[in-house]
């Protein structure tokens, strides 16, 4: 079976399970994609193996996996996240005069959710669905450092320090000391790691129970503010973060003091 028809044939099942409100039985999920018996027990295995669907063994029937519900839930929160950071980041911007963005943690790389530009637009800044590498960027590292040390250390050891400008940082130690000053100072700094000529700053968000959820940062091209002038709104950007968190449900005693 060729890929693009295994792909059509999941997809066609999944929409099938998925608008079901009910968990359907072998017969039923047949029937209602009209998929051959072979055809359908070759794709639901392959759903079930990867746990975008669940099997009740007693009942014999499926239903939305873990993985799915997963998949769907992040969905859920990221676009929550964002209309709920919308307000906080455009006041965030008009106070700072700076590009602003808030993004996740999506693998190796940051997921920007929600980007602002400042009065003068740059050609290279990052927009909606974008990503840059956790080590490159400002969000990065305020994301990587506030992880639980278990999730950081498995992070790391899949993140290639590439040097993507010749400020990166490439050597694993130094970027380890980084994190540590991160997680003492409770900002982020990016100093054209990513890009020559852009600099910025990032802070942590918290949700409920503590875990870090995203990262906001305030950047601008060096010749517009450099780090010194970005660094003046250290406590808007911490108090926007704090704000966010708390409506995050995040205790205040999780939220690092600026």
């Amino acid at each position: 079976m060729a890929v693009s028809s295994i792909v059509s044939k999941a997809s066609a099942m999944l929409d099938v399970i998925c608008a079901s409100t009910t968990p359907l039985s072998f017969t039923r999920i047949m029937t209602q994609t009209g998929f051959a018996r072979s055809s359908t027990h070759r794709v639901l295995s392959t759903l079930l193996e990867e746990r975008l669907v669940a099997h009740d063994t007693e009942r014999q029937t499926y239903q939305p996996g873990p993985r799915l519900v997963g998949w769907a839930v992040s969905t859920l929160q990221a676009g929550d996240l964002a209309n709920l950071a919308a307000a906080m980041l455009d006041d965030l911007g008009a106070r700072t005069g700076a590009h602003i963005a808030l993004a996740i943690l999506d693998g190796t790389s940051a997921l920007y959710l929600r980007t602002i530009d400042s009065f003068e637009p740059y050609r290279r800044a990052p927009r909606v669905g974008e990503r840059s590498p956790l080590h490159g960027c400002a969000v990065g590292k305020a994301m990587l450092a506030f992880l639980a040390p278990n999730r950081r250390d498995a992070l790391l050891e899949d993140i290639e320090l590439e040097r993507l400008t010749e400020h990166t940082i490439t050597d694993a130690e130094a970027f380890r000391a980084e994190l540590e000053d991160v997680r003492e100072t409770g900002i982020a700094v990016c100093d054209r790691e990513e890009l020559l000529q852009v600099v910025g700053l990032a802070a942590p968000v918290f949700g409920h129970g503590g875990d870090v959820v995203a990262a906001v940062s305030i950047w601008n091209m060096i010749e517009r503010q450099d780090l010194a002038a970005l660094k003046k709104f250290r406590d808007e950007l911490f108090a926007a973060t704090s704000t966010l968190s708390a409506r995050l449900g995040a205790e205040v005693s999780a939220v690092p003091a600026p």
